[in-house]
């Protein structure tokens, strides 16, 4: 195959790219100069490229959702980086152009959620805090989904569609496992009770929720990833508007099959109760941030007996030693749905902040991952110094970075009072992160060169590129549509020097 790319990232007209197999590459190349620079090179920093299996017309979710998500709530998602197009013929339908590969910042030294799941479940331990900030997390990324693209009422059609995939998922799990046809009556009184209700709106979702598209920090802090949806489903039906719910369902089952995969492994074991505590953690975390409504719960435990169902048919087909995980799961479903529904319990309040002195200096710990940039930039070869330098928000807490060449110590006063201790990295780049701070701060650095004296200054890289990530990322994809509004000369208004 063969295709040529521009230096902007725009893969034009080669050969049909059909079904490429999918792999992913890390990769830590200088930013192109020209645009006779080949693929490989145009890579801007440590990289993560997925080339997407399946290709279709159009913009792929994972593209479109993962830069509006990064866009709108830093922090939920790996920066994205950009993403490649690509212009092949269909027989009737002429050129069509779509999405081929999209390029994120690569997480060193993370694991997927799952992996670490299982492995803490096995030795008995708790996870309910990572559920719960998992929770909070699903609940922004749908905050933000709902606020970008909109949202949709759930009419009749829409919880027909609901209903009726959950009466053919029974039918067709009742033919792989016959002895799940004396809930059918239980089952059809369960949808003709939730037709009755009121159902939240309809929009964008992640499509694909479990905990294998989770990426483990630590603890408190995680990412999610893959917004594709399931590749072999139509473009149109992974874009379509659904309820948020679904990905709920998905996570909750997610720690049901955790438990179960334990049980597998340890025969004598019983986890049923770890991965209840998970989900219930979950919620919480989730409602805490997005409400509860009064359909909810009902609505959430229909999608998680419709999920619950397809996995029963699957293991069923595929893995039938597998096949009591979900079939313990339908059975408790049901007999959950047939209960009466019961008004949300309030959601447990979080506890009082520590209360902290902003006069005390607060120690931070040097975590400049990509230590390729350091160099870049002490080569004077960093064609994104704010990228590297100023302060910035995210997943872990907050970083300040500087360069203070000739300095013995360097702090950072932040506009709370809030005093960093900035530890050296090398070559005159000082930098600290905390967890401290949950929010980007005007700040002043204190320099002590060495005459005893802290020196209060202005930092350059305090104010933020005016080009802002989303601007650059339109670049790249070659649509943004004011280009005139962000490029060339523009007088700027700051309230003071601090920005």
């Amino acid at each position: 195959m063969s295709v040529t790319v521009h230096g902007d990232g725009e893969l034009q007209r080669g050969t049909r790219p059909g079904s490429w197999p999918a792999r992913c590459c890390a990769a830590n190349s200088p930013t192109p100069r020209s645009s006779s620079r080949s693929a490989s090179d145009s890579i801007p920093r440590h990289i993560i490229v997925k080339v997407f299996r399946v290709v279709a017309p159009g913009d792929n979710p994972d593209v479109t959702v993962q830069a509006a998500l990064a866009a709108a709530d830093p922090g939920l998602v790996p920066d994205p980086i950009g993403s490649l197009r690509g212009t092949w013929p269909t027989p009737g339908e002429g050129l069509v152009t779509g999405h081929l590969a999209a390029a994120q910042v690569f997480v060193p030294g993370v694991r997927d959620a799952w992996r670490v799941a299982v492995e803490v479940c096995r030795a008995g331990d708790d996870f309910t805090r990572t559920a719960e900030v998992l929770g909070r997390t699903t609940a922004r990324i749908h905050r933000s989904l709902a606020d970008r693209f909109g949202v949709t009422p759930a009419t009749g059609e829409a919880k027909k569609a609901v209903m009726r995939s959950v009466r053919s998922r029974f039918v067709m799990a009742v033919g792989e496992v016959p002895a799940l046809a004396e809930h059918a009556p239980a089952v059809e009184a369960a949808m003709a009770r939730l037709g009755a209700f009121d159902w939240p709106d309809l929009q964008r979702v992640h499509g694909d929720f479990h905990l294998g598209q989770v990426l483990y920090l630590d603890p408190e802090h995680v990412l999610v990833i893959d917004f594709e949806g399931e590749p072999l489903r139509p473009l149109s039906e992974r874009t379509a508007p659904d309820l948020a719910l679904r990905d709920v369902a998905g996570m909750l089952r997610s720690f049901d099959y955790v438990a179960g995969t334990v049980e597998a492994a340890l025969p004598d074991s019983d986890r049923r109760a770890w991965a209840r505590e998970c989900q219930r953690a979950f919620l919480d975390g989730y409602h805490s941030v997005a409400g509860t409504g009064p359909t909810d719960i009902p609505v959430t435990q229909a999608l998680e007996l419709d999920k619950a169902l397809y996995e029963v048919v699957y293991e069923a087909r595929n893995r039938p030693s597998w096949l009591p995980i979900p079939h313990r799961a339908v059975d408790r479903l049901i007999a959950t749905l047939q209960r009466p529904v019961e008004p949300p319990p309030p959601p447990t309040p979080a506890p009082p902040p520590h209360v902290r002195s902003a006069m005390t200096p607060v120690q931070t710990q040097a975590m400049v991952a990509d230590e390729s940039a350091i160099t870049a930039f002490l080569e004077a070869r960093h064609s994104q110094p704010h990228d590297l330098l100023g302060h910035h928000l995210g997943p872990v807490g907050l970083t300040v970075t500087a360069y203070r060449p000739l300095a013995r110590t360097v702090r950072a006063r932040l506009h709370d009072g809030t005093v960093l201790d900035l530890p050296h990295v090398r070559g005159g780049i000082w930098s600290g992160t905390t967890d401290v701070v949950n929010e980007s701060q005007d700040y002043r650095l204190l320099v002590d060169y060495g005459d005893g004296v802290e020196h209060e200054q202005d930092d350059p890289y305090r104010f933020v590129p005016t080009l802002g990530e989303m601007d650059r990322f339109l670049i790249n994809e070659g649509r943004h549509e004011e280009l005139w509004k962000v490029l060339g000369a523009h007088v700027r208004h700051y309230d003071g020097p601090l920005g």
